[in-house]
């Protein structure tokens, strides 16, 4: 019995076996493309594994077509990545299919490209505004906006670079609350600075500057505007626990360019050429006007009594009302005429009035001078500035030149300066970096003014003795010395001045990265200023020739 059912075990077995094999060749028969179907599909599988094993290649660069070093190139959901090399080149082999590439890089979008059949991509990062605007640098270092706590205001100043600033209080003026800049009419522009009104009675109310991390000591006119890349005004107590007793007044935190994004040197040439004016001048008296002015005052002068007995006696004789012209003339006369001309008239008229001969001469021949022409007129002002800047490797570096000449609304007033900054940083190791940051400043104050302020008080008849017009300006003057007005250009014919500023201000540093995330840095900041003038009033000016004119000549330097 065991063996049969053995046996019967056996049979089933065997006919399961025959009933599938069956069962394959009559697929086969039926439908052979099954076979050709599954080695068609082990092709395509061998040919996927190849695609995914294939390599893009591509160039990354910013809006301007530089070349961004070191950006960050990752295929999406993996890990599997690399970085641009020095030309913003990149070569990565995919491992997905359908594969995406993620490009981020600091201060930029991110960016997510689809790969599909392409070989090559060629990449445009967009710079991320907002990046900056989330930090602001404090005397302590940087902190994000959202972490602040204090009264700052942030100034980005590559937007205002295109209003041609003349100085860092232009580039200030109406771009922070609570910062108040003083009207700025001279060609140099500079203006006084205060940071939430005036907080003190005798001491000075200016707020600290504070250039690249270290005190400035220099002039704000030795800063080019042209160099400042940000300003953060700090207004509340919380400077002074960084700065001490000088952040009293608030602080003003400038920070300079910095080196480029790598690639090639970047060059920028600025150039800016316009006319400054004086705008809503009021007007001066009229020749006319002069005349009724000093009749007005010389009336006001007199008693009742006494105009009664002299009637009309300050009146245009041309325009006389009852009164005989003769009798007029001999109001004041020792001995009375018979006979007057027109001439005589208006000389007795006018010196009634206070002329003085100078101003008797010309009223009579009816010249006059329009002091207001005189003394302003249309200012020329150049600026030009050339910098190169990049990054290589570890070292960034920034270097640029200016030139400065302008010319003010009034004549005379002039400022001309040469600036340079030089910026350099460089990794030396992973833990050590050197820097410097260098501004050079040459500035000629020595310009001589015209006397603006007698523009008012001068009459319009006030010329040169012989009362020729086609004389220079420049040569009119009073001959008198009763006279108290001055001709506005007649000082700075007798003057020679020469005022010339240099300085140099730098700062040499080397920062040290240590454990736990600290940072030592170690600063040298050498401040020099050379400063040279000379003054020389000649005696030929009537004034100071009583003291044989005088001469004053110094050259000093100073360093801290």
């Amino acid at each position: 019995m065991k063996m049969n059912r053995k046996q019967s075990f056996k049979d089933k077995a065997q006919m399961r076996i025959l009933s599938i094999l069956c069962l394959a060749a009559l697929c086969f028969i039926l439908n052979p493309s099954l076979v050709r179907a599954e080695k068609g599909n082990s092709g395509a599988s061998t040919t996927s594994i190849k695609q995914q094993r294939r390599s893009i290649k591509g160039h990354v660069t910013d809006s301007k077509g530089e070349p961004l070093i070191g950006v960050n190139v990752v295929e999406a959901g993996t890990t599997n990545g690399t970085v641009t090399d020095i030309d913003g080149n990149f070569n990565l082999q995919l491992n997905t299919t359908n594969a995406k590439i993620n490009f981020s890089y600091i201060g930029f979008k991110g960016s997510t490209v689809v790969v599909g059949n392409k070989e090559t991509l060629d990449v445009i990062l967009e710079e991320e505004t907002s990046f900056l605007d989330e930090v602001v640098v404090v005397g302590y270092g940087t902190m994000k906006q959202s972490d602040l706590t204090g009264a700052i205001s942030t100034i980005k100043t590559e937007e205002l670079q295109a209003e041609s600033p003349r100085s860092v209080q232009d580039l200030l003026r109406g771009n922070s609350a609570g910062l108040n800049i003083g009207f700025a009419n001279s060609a140099k522009g500079d203006a006084d600075l205060q940071v939430r009104g005036k907080n003190t009675l005798k001491a000075g109310s200016s707020p600290l500057i504070v250039l690249d991390g270290v005190i400035f000591e220099g002039d704000l006119s030795d800063i080019n505007p042209m160099d400042i890349a940000s300003i953060d005004v700090l207004k509340d107590a919380s400077s002074a626990a960084v700065y001490g007793a000088k952040a009293a007044n608030g602080v003003i935190v400038m920070m300079t360019q910095k080196g480029g994004r790598g690639g090639k040197p970047v060059i920028s040439f600025n150039a800016s050429v316009g006319v400054v004016q004086s705008a809503n001048q009021p007007k001066l008296l009229s020749p006319e006007g002069f005349l009724a002015w000093r009749q007005d005052y010389e009336i006001g002068k007199r008693s009742d009594d006494y105009l009664n007995q002299y009637p009309q006696i300050f009146q245009d004789p041309r325009k006389l009302e009852g009164v005989n012209a003769l009798d007029w003339y001999n109001y004041d006369q020792k001995d009375p005429v018979q006979t007057v001309t027109d001439e005589q008239l208006l000389r007795t008229w006018a010196s009634r009035l206070e002329l003085k001969s100078p101003e008797i001469d010309n009223f009579i021949l009816g010249r006059t001078t329009d002091w207001a022409d005189k003394v302003f007129h249309a200012g020329l002002q150049q600026d030009y500035q050339v910098s190169i800047s990049n990054r290589k490797d570890d070292v960034t570096y920034y270097w640029s030149i200016g030139y400065t000449d302008r010319e003010g609304i009034i004549v005379g007033n002039r400022f001309s300066t040469v600036r340079s900054r030089l910026n350099l940083e460089s990794t030396v190791t992973s833990f050590l970096k050197v820097g410097l940051n260098a501004g050079f400043a040459s500035r000629n104050e020595g310009y001589l003014q015209s006397d603006w302020s007698q523009m008012s008080r001068i009459s319009p008849y006030g010329a040169d003795e012989i009362g020729n017009t086609d004389v220079d300006p420049y040569l009119w003057r009073y001959p008198t010395t009763d006279v108290t007005p001055v001709n506005p250009f007649y000082d700075n014919m007798y003057r020679d001045r020469k005022d010339l500023r240099h300085t140099l201000d730098a700062n040499l540093y080397a920062i040290v990265t240590l454990p736990f995330d600290i940072e030592y840095q170690v600063n040298y900041i050498p401040y020099i200023q050379w400063h040279e003038y000379f003054n020389h009033d000649s005696s030929q000016n009537f004034d100071w020739s009583a003291s044989g004119g005088r001469a004053e000549r110094s050259t000093s330097k100073d360093f801290r």
